[in-house]
């Protein structure tokens, strides 16, 4: 299950997107937790439990003063225009795709040889003759 963290200025529009992003992740399976904050509301606590932080456009100057480890982002304008919590879930599923893809694609050459990891071959696979 990934955290994900809705924030806009004042909590308004977050906690409008919240309840129906919930719902929408249950009924598409998707292994997201939803919750919403406002931007007074960033605590150092609350940030290192996420995996991934959307923020509104209004909220997006934030970004930049947060110190956390999680994947940040702004909601796209045509997603919050409409508050369409179903393009959001698609969002953020793909953000966090994104991140894992990217980490998969640096793993392997991480791996030296003395790991076992092939140097220079990022897909891991040996030529036979």
């Amino acid at each position: 299950m990934k955290n994900v963290l809705l924030v806009s200025e004042q909590g308004v529009t977050s906690h409008l997107f919240l309840g129906e992003a919930k719902r929408v992740a249950e009924t598409r399976r998707a292994a997201l937790h939803f919750t919403a904050a406002g931007c007074a509301e960033l605590a150092p606590e609350l940030l290192a439990e996420q995996d991934l932080i959307l923020f509104t456009p209004q909220a997006a100057a934030v970004m930049d003063t947060l110190h956390t480890d999680a994947l940040m982002a702004v909601i796209p304008n045509d997603i919050y225009g409409w508050l369409n919590s179903e393009s959001l879930v698609k969002f953020a599923t793909k953000e966090l795709a994104a991140t894992a893809v990217l980490a998969c694609i640096t793993a392997p050459e991480s791996l030296g040889a003395d790991r076992g990891g092939l140097t220079g071959n990022p897909l891991g696979t040996t030529k036979h003759t």
